[in-house]
């Protein structure tokens, strides 16, 4: 007869789909990655002093997150967080890469605080930001409680 998890004596292990610090990064990545494609600035067009009588209302320029410099670090601060999950986690490393999706999860919410409005794309952006920081800390804040970091012995 095969094991069954629901068994109290199988050797098979009952995993969740997904944790909380998952959810929340994975949740994060994707905030900060729509984030791109909305608007994050609004600047008004500069027209010559003729050319503004014809115009009734005021004209702005829409900037979205592809417009900013550094699109580009921000998203790949948020990649590269989301990408220590694939790591197996063991006593030995755990504490190493949590410090790493930290780093990179607050560096994706400074890119994101660095042009900060009141725009939509901005505020998912920094939204995103946050929960890649919150999961990045909660992954920390779990393996310093479960003791593990104790375990490692040179």
């Amino acid at each position: 007869m095969p094991p069954s998890p629901l068994d109290p004596e199988s050797p098979l292990i009952e995993r969740r789909f997904l944790s909380r610090t998952d959810a929340l990064l994975l949740t994060g990545m994707a905030l900060l990655a729509v984030s791109l494609f909305c608007v994050w600035k609004r600047e008004p067009v500069a027209l010559p002093p003729g050319a503004q009588v014809f115009l009734v209302t005021e004209q702005y320029l829409e900037k979205r997150g592809f417009d900013l410099p550094q699109w580009g670090w921000m998203l790949g601060c948020g990649a590269a967080c989301n990408l220590f999950l694939l790591w197996d986690s063991t006593p030995q490393n755990r504490s190493i890469l949590a410090v790493l999706q930290g780093v990179a999860g607050l560096g994706a919410l400074l890119f994101a605080l660095r042009n900060t409005s009141g725009e939509i794309g901005a505020m998912m952006g920094l939204c995103g930001g946050l929960l890649l920081a919150w999961g990045a800390l909660n992954r920390y804040q779990e393996i310093t409680q479960s003791g593990d970091a104790q375990e490692i012995k040179p």
